[in-house]
């Protein structure tokens, strides 16, 4: 019996993959993204976890708790709780955002229906057999085509599309602020591990490595280097969102329709009010699924 099973589900995996012979290869890549996206959450507990402990709750230390979370004492001075409470904050937001970010849907065609009466005039995507939007990219990890695609990223497992473009950039606004807060404080605490423990008192190396010098200053310059390359990202990202183009616009040389500053970016964060563009909430869009893509010459006869 064990061996029949075994064969039957031998054969259905070899006729899946006779059926998609690309199927194994984008198993694989989902396996080593979800894996890449695991170790970028524990990289953000772990600098979270490092620098409540060896630098807010160190060095802003207090004899009595002023407050107390699920009964657990804080003993920290009210500055430390000021900074303590916005470090947390762009934390739960960086988190949030990346949550946001895997689990929205990015803009599947398959999703959403074609107009009846354009149907005539529709493209045909010819990996997915489905209509293709003009502005639709097929993804070949995912298998599917996405609506305004940008890339798909592998930290994240998916794509970044028209569904998911907003969330995708306060991940990168959110976790560029939790980076700079964790090189400034990490950076702080290893200067006065440095002053109060070296200078005074004239310890060895060995002692100031025990009492936390080594592990802050290389926390400060991981992410300070983080922090970089996220600013990076996030002015890259603006600047697409400021000419209406993505990743794979670019590269095909395409442009968008030009539109003012304000309306390219309620196309992504929302026609909500914009403290809510800041917030992982769902965003109020108002989606052009016939929305053009224009050479650059195409672009200069328009305005003529």
């Amino acid at each position: 019996y064990q061996r029949r099973v075994h064969g039957i589900v031998i054969r259905k995996m070899v006729q899946s993959i006779n059926a998609d012979p690309f199927l194994a290869i984008r198993r694989r890549k989902k396996i080593v993204q979800t894996v890449e996206t695991f170790f970028g959450i524990g990289v953000l507990l772990f600098f979270n976890w490092f620098t409540c402990k060896y630098a807010l709750l160190k060095w802003y230390y207090s004899d009595y708790p002023i407050l107390s979370i699920f009964s657990y004492p804080i003993y920290t001075t009210r500055i430390g709780i000021f900074l303590l409470f916005f470090y947390e904050l762009a934390f739960a937001l960086s988190l949030a955002s990346l949550a946001k970010t895997i689990l929205t849907d990015p803009g599947y065609v398959l999703n959403i229906p074609a107009p009846d009466h354009l149907a005539v005039d529709l493209f045909e995507c010819c990996h997915c057999n489905e209509w293709k939007p003009p502005r639709a990219h097929h993804c070949t990890v995912c298998n599917r085509c996405i609506l305004k695609m940008d890339h798909h990223c592998p930290w994240v497992s998916n794509c970044i599309g028209v569904g998911n473009e907003k969330f995708f950039l306060l991940l990168l606004f959110h976790t560029s602020i939790f980076t700079i807060m964790t090189a400034v404080y990490n950076f702080l605490s290893a200067y006065f591990t440095w002053v109060a423990r070296m200078k005074p008192l004239k310890l060895s190396l060995q002692s100031l490595l025990a009492a936390g010098f080594g592990l802050s200053f290389l926390s400060f310059l991981f992410g300070g280097t983080l922090s970089l390359l996220l600013l990076n990202l996030l002015s890259g990202m603006i600047s697409s969102i400021i000419t209406n183009q993505t990743i794979v616009d670019i590269e095909q040389n395409m442009f968008g329709e030009e539109r003012p500053f304000c309306e390219n970016f309620k196309n992504v964060m929302g026609n909500d009010a914009v403290i809510f563009w800041f917030l992982p909430i769902t965003p109020t869009l108002k989606i052009n699924y016939l929305d053009k893509l224009y050479k650059p010459e195409d672009l200069s006869l328009i305005h003529i």
